[in-house]
This record gives C-alpha cells, structure tokens and sequence, in this order.
C-alpha cells in the first residue's frame, strides 16, 4: 500500500503535469491499489490511469544505489 507521503507526491506530480499541459484533470485515488493505477485521472468526459514512477540515472536490473539513498530520507507513515 502507498504511505500517504508517496501519494500526496503522485497527487502533486500529477497537478503539475496537468498544469503545464493547460489542462484540467480530475484527480481520484483508486479503491484499490494493488490492481489499480496509482491515479484516476478524468479529463473531458474521459478517464485514464496514472502510473507514476521515479526514473534513476544509475537504475540497473540489480537495482540503484540513488533509489536506495532517497528511501531512507522518506518517513513511513
């Protein structure tokens, strides 16, 4: 399950792509998140899914090492 944290962040991330597209979203949080994107987003009598996702410079398939230093400064709610 997203820390509330985590998903105020999706929330603003998603606001401010909205914004610079000059766009007016609908933002919803899913009922469900495990099957679900992690934002509803309805647009012009049309709804998509969100899935937002952190890309990192040094990301491998044995992981990173910038993702691994920015999840300890993220306080679990």
């Amino acid at each position: 399950m997203t820390r509330n944290c985590q998903k105020e962040l999706e929330i603003g991330f998603a606001e401010y792509t909205s914004n610079i597209l000059k766009e007016e979203w609908g933002i919803e949080q899913p009922l469900n998140e495990i099957e679900w994107p992690d934002l509803l987003i309805n647009h012009n009598e049309q709804s998509f899914g969100l899935e937002v996702r952190s890309i990192f410079l040094d990301e491998k398939a044995s992981g990173s090492l910038l993702k691994k230093n920015e999840s300890h400064r993220v306080m679990p709610s």
